[in-house]
């Protein structure tokens, strides 16, 4: 179990590089500006459905490599460490509390699972691309 905690402490270090990554090349989330037009705003993502959910989530414990990375915003080209990977395949089977979805600004959102430990964590997702993407993960 410890090394469950230490691989999840490696993928929380890479989503916040990729997070700080993502946010410099997008702005700041949030709000936009009073000064930003209203064709410069963005529009809100749509809900997270329960099949969504159960996908991402899928991917994101699935043991591969190229279906984690696919789970979690990160800049193009960087992979998921092999090491983490395997730390969230430990795990799996995580299930989403599809009723705690909740939008934070138009493109990020929270959303509360628990994995097989029955550990929950508070998800933040960001829509990008046309998906929900894991940004980043805090224990509860």
């Amino acid at each position: 179990m410890r090394w469950t905690w230490f691989w999840v402490a490696v993928l929380a270090a890479v989503v916040a590089g990729g997070s700080v990554a993502w946010f410099t090349e997008h702005g700041a989330a949030g709000q936009p500006s009073a000064a930003a037009s209203a064709s410069q705003a963005q529009p809100s993502a749509p809900p997270l459905t329960a099949s969504q959910a159960a996908s991402l989530l899928t991917r994101l414990t699935s043991g591969d490599s190229a279906q984690v990375t696919s789970a979690i915003a990160m800049p193009a080209g960087l992979q998921v460490p092999a090491s983490a990977v395997r730390g969230l395949r430990t795990l799996a089977p995580v299930t989403a509390d599809i009723g705690s979805f909740r939008e934070l600004a138009p493109t990020v959102a929270a959303l509360t699972v628990t994995d097989r430990t029955r550990t929950t964590w508070l998800l933040h997702l960001v829509w990008m691309n046309g998906a929900w993407l894991v940004l980043d993960s805090v224990q509860q």
